[in-house]
This record gives C-alpha cells, sequence and structure tokens, in this order.
C-alpha cells in the first residue's frame, strides 16, 4: 500500500504543479480553511514519505 502512495519520478513535475495551484489559490482565498487544510496536509504527507 504504501508504495501505491510513492510518487515516482515522473510525478515529480505534477506535483510541484499542485503545490503552485495551492499557493496561487490561498493567495486568493487566504481565509479558507479548506484550502489550508488540503494544502498542509498534502505537505505532510509528502514530508512522510
Amino acid at each position: 500500500m504504501v508504495e501505491a502512495m510513492m510518487i515516482s519520478p515522473e510525478d515529480v513535475p505534477y506535483e510541484e504543479d499542485r503545490s503552485v495551484i495551492y499557493e496561487r489559490a490561498l493567495r486568493a482565498l487566504p481565509g479558507s480553511y479548506k484550502l489550508w487544510h488540503a494544502y498542509l496536509t498534502e505537505l505532510a504527507d509528502a514530508a512522510r514519505q
């Protein structure tokens, strides 16, 4: 199961794009709890890998 969650080298640019999209959305809506929660959860998951 953990292997299925690992980011392959081919997916790294896609993951970087997701971060850019989250950061742009958070600049537009800095008070959005749902955006912050999703973004920080994704960062924490990536840090655990």
